[in-house]
């Protein structure tokens, strides 16, 4: 199943993260609706985190940092087989996934529920960067860089970042951000 295009639909969820229908990804923020995404996280042998930068053509958070891979939860379709999906189709990964947690988050009017997946791959990372134009680059960033880095330049990440490290850090029994 490929990525969601702007004319895929979604499952539309509530308060709660129960699909209450479906909605077209390009109405999702017009319309305000609850949507799912899946966030996943690959460290290397050394526990660094591979982060993308994001492309420079994306229409949301151009060249800023963000997790490993993401991507829109499509209608009927689980987390975790979202999860598998995106990693697969980014970085060219079928390694086994664990689930880090879950947030929801309030994004351009919308709410949006995150799940956080992780992974681990050798100290090289992944060797394919499948979507060259969603991904500008990556590169292994130790979790004390990252928090520094949110800390002192928090605009050089994406907005859901935060919320996604914050699980990561519970996940690895760190003190959460703030």
């Amino acid at each position: 199943m490929p990525a969601p295009t702007p004319n895929s639909f979604l499952d539309r969820v509530d308060d709660t993260d129960q699909p209450v229908g479906q909605v077209r990804r390009r109405d999702v923020f017009r319309l305000g609706a609850g949507f799912r995404v899946v966030h996943l996280f690959v460290q290397d042998d050394r526990g660094d985190l591979l982060l993308q930068q994001v492309g420079a053509s994306r229409e949301r958070s151009p060249l800023r940092w963000g997790s490993s891979a993401a991507g829109y939860v499509h209608a009927g379709e689980t987390y975790l087989d979202a999860a598998r999906r995106r990693l697969d189709e980014e970085l060219g990964l079928r390694t086994p996934l664990t689930k880090l947690g879950a947030v929801r988050m309030p994004d351009d009017g919308a709410t949006k529920f995150i799940e956080l997946y992780g992974t681990s791959v050798g100290s090289a990372g992944p060797a394919v960067v499948n979507e060259p134009g969603h991904i500008e680059r990556i590169e292994p960033w130790t979790p004390a860089d990252v928090e520094r880095a949110l800390a002192d330049e928090p605009e050089r990440f994406t907005e859901t970042f935060p919320y996604v490290f914050g699980i990561f850090l519970v996940a690895s029994g760190r003190p959460g951000p703030g």
